[in-house]
């Protein structure tokens, strides 16, 4: 249908059987009035455009849809009445209504047209509906007489340019607490009105809103402390009433202060809910929001005094004038420690803690932790440790075997009760180990038992590589030989010799061993009923507790020219097993080109001329000697006899163990005397003698002469 127009028509009257407007219905410079019955629930597009003379117009309730531009270009329009029943303002429906100075936009419009309000350059009063989702782009654009905009809660999308060149436009205040999502660039509000928002944290942080084109400025702000807040609205508004609710219901906890609310009583790290009441230009506005407290800030804990049993952490809480704890402390391992408040300032309380009965050399990780009105707060685990019980460990490794006398230097407040090694299973008072391989890496423990708990400290250590070095032989007779080799060994190993065959032999057939004693860094063995004039080989081997066998350089010989005279060797070794009364003694006797007529030990009790001889056999001897004075220093040598010369090895001293030092009376002086020592100290027990230096006294100088006792012999 076309458009409408007599020139000379002032008046446009619709009949009450209509139900629409078509588009494009009129147009006229003349038309002042149009009557539009309630039969009509459509105005199509574009129908009264260029009305210039239409000054006023009510849309009766019936209307629930107006096409675009439906009164676009009614320059003189200046009040229009807009119908409850509509939702949508089309694109460019008042575009141009220069004159329109004031509009209500209904609570059942949800959106609002791109360039719906454009160019309404005399529009001052703009009240926007309660149900308002989204204002399009341009929607409001050059609309200069705006000076205050008030955005509803419940716009979640602003349109590009929709409040572009206002040049009038001073303030925009935003209610939605949730930040629109702004469309295009940031020429939204070019003029750079000052914005009040509701949430002025999450608006400025917004990838839109800190970038609009406006000053965000907040409606109120909330101040919060840990059990505390206060809640001030900016000068233009006036913040009439705070309420707060829990779970349980209205909270009364709150003042009116100089036309500010103060919030007291709350507990820190809590999120309680509120209900603002806020009055702009004689309106009232309500706004849910959360007053949230402070959280309590544990510091960094500091360096804790620690002894072998106890630490003292010390921490820091923050603090604010409502916050008067009532118990303090620290939870470690399940288990709650109280402790005092040290230090008090007006933001911070400094807590001490002592944790007693404690392991020595141990980690223990806990956690700071105050009571306010009935509630604990805790700060973050922390870990320490206890000072350690301080060792002494003297090693001594060789290729094939580890020598660790282990003692503590000062127990500290500690009670030790023990002290051992933890090797492979094994567990000794001293770590003495031969048959180890070598070129490999060992592991081991050092066990301090006290009255609190365990201290075990792992080391390790590396063998290093073997050496055997075989030499010529010494041809005793045509078929009787010497074979010796330079070797890295200690002269404790056993597993050790020189295995041989015939020169000529096929690799895969067997060689024979023979074990051999290793002394002063060789090792050496005879070996006879030889073949004369037979080329032979050998090579010194050493088989480990692992059951791996290692193996020195082959040497050929021949079984022939025995010509030369080779001496015997005799070898007395040293630390001989002693107790009380007995000792072993070992050492080496081996035959040169004279056989050997007689061979064992000679020893005697320092002072004393009377020399005891008893005999042993074997190249490696071994014989146990009786009847000794408990406590007293004897010396021996091993000694043979050959070809009319009798050839000793070196004196070596040992010191039978004490009576005294058996406290426990069985017989061995050992660590279960130092227990037994310790047990008197703890319990005052009697019957035991204790007093093993004899100064009167039973203490720990007690305990230091019996373990110097053990590590001499």
């Amino acid at each position: 249908m076309g458009s409408l127009y007599i020139p000379n028509l002032e008046h446009i009257y619709i009949g009450d059987e209509v139900q629409m407007v078509p588009g494009f219905f009129a147009s006229g410079s003349k038309i002042t009035s149009i009557s539009i019955p309630n039969s009509v629930n459509t105005i199509g597009e574009s129908a009264f455009a260029n009305c210039n003379g239409l000054t006023e117009i009510t849309i009766p309730n019936s209307v629930n849809t107006i096409g675009k531009g439906a009164f676009k270009d009614c320059q003189n329009l200046t009040d229009i009445t807009i119908p409850n029943s509509l939702t949508t303002i089309a694109t460019c429906t008042f575009e141009n209504c220069s004159s329109l100075t004031n509009i209500v936009i209904p609570n059942s419009v949800s959106m609002i047209g791109e360039s719906a309000f454009r160019n309404c350059s005399n529009l001052t009063s703009l009240n926007m509906g309660t149900s308002l989702n989204s204002i399009n782009s341009y929607a409001f654009c050059n609309c200069d007489g705006l000076t205050d905009v008030i955005i509803p809660k419940s716009v979640s999308i602003i349109g590009e340019h929709a409040f572009d060149d206002c040049d009038g436009l001073a303030r925009v205040i935003l209610l939605p607490s949730i930040p629109p999502t702004l469309k295009g660039n940031s020429h939204t509000f070019s003029n750079n009105p000052i914005i009040y928002v509701t949430n002025f944290s999450m608006y400025e942080n917004s990838p839109y809103w800190g970038n609009c084109g406006g000053h965000l400025k907040g409606i109120y702000t909330i101040t919060s402390k840990l059990t505390s807040a206060e809640v001030t609205s900016d000068d233009i508004f006036n913040l009439e009433q705070l309420t707060l609710f829990d779970s349980d219901g209205q909270i009364s906890n709150v003042y009116d202060v100089h036309d500010n609310f103060l919030i007291i009583d709350l507990m820190p790290n809590t999120t309680t809910n509120a209900i603002l009441t806020i009055i702009y230009d004689q309106d009232e506005y309500e706004f849910d929001d959360k007053i949230i407290s402070k959280s309590l800030v544990f510091s960094h804990i500091f360096s804790p005094t620690t002894t072998q049993t106890t630490l003292t952490p010390t921490f820091s809480v923050g603090r604010d004038e409502g916050l008067v704890i009532d118990a303090c402390g620290v939870e470690s391992h399940s288990e709650s420690y109280s402790g005092h408040i040290k230090e008090t300032t007006n933001d911070s309380y400094t807590i001490e803690c002592i944790l007693s009965g404690l392991t020595p050399n141990c980690n223990y990780s806990f956690r700071p932790w105050i009571q306010y009105k009935g509630v604990k707060f805790y700060g973050n685990f922390n870990t320490i440790s206890t000072s350690a019980v301080e060792l002494d460990n003297n090693a001594s490794v060789t290729p094939t075997s580890v020598y660790l006398s282990g003692n503590y230097l000062s127990p500290g407040d500690a009670v030790v009760t023990n002290s051992y090694f933890s090797f492979y299973g094994e567990i000794m008072e001293n770590l003495y180990q031969t048959g180890l391989d070598p070129n490999t890496t060992y592991c081991y423990s050092h066990t301090i038992e006290t009255t609190t708990g365990n201290q075990e400290t792992g080391y390790s250590f590396r063998t290093p590589a073997l050496s055997m070095v075989a030499q010529p032989v010494k041809m005793l007779t045509n078929t009787k030989v010497l074979f010796e080799a330079q070797t890295n060994m200690i002269d404790e190993e056993t597993m050790v010799g020189f295995e041989w065959r015939r020169y000529d032999a096929p690799n895969e057939m067997p060689s024979t061993q023979v074990y051999s004693p290793v002394f002063g860094g060789k090792i050496a063995g005879t070996l006879k009923n030889l073949s004369e004039n037979v080329y032979y080989k050998y090579r010194p081997f050493y088989t480990s507790n692992s059951g791996k066998s290692y193996y020195g350089n082959w040497v050929a010989f021949l079984t022939a020219d025995a010509g030369v005279e080779y001496e015997p060797m005799v070898y007395t070794y040293n630390s001989p097993k002693v107790t009380q009364t007995d000792a072993t003694l070992e050492g080496v006797a081996l035959q040169g080109s004279d056989e050997i007529t007689e061979q064992g030990f000679e020893y005697w009790k320092s002072g004393n001329s009377n020399v005891i001889k008893v005999t042993a056999t074997g190249e490696r001897m071994s014989k146990k000697v009786s009847g000794l004075q408990s406590g007293a220093k004897y010396a021996f040598r091993a000694f043979l006899a050959a070809g009319g010369e009798t050839r000793y090895g070196d004196e070596v001293e040992f010191v039978t163990l004490s009576n005294s030092l058996d406290v426990n009376l069985d017989g061995e002086i050992n660590i279960a005397d130092i227990n037994a020592v310790i047990d008197i100290i703890l319990t005052g027990a009697s019957g035991l003698s204790g007093d093993v230096n004899g100064d009167g006294e039973v203490n720990i100088a007690d305990i230091n002469c019996i373990i110097d006792a053990i590590l001499s012999h």
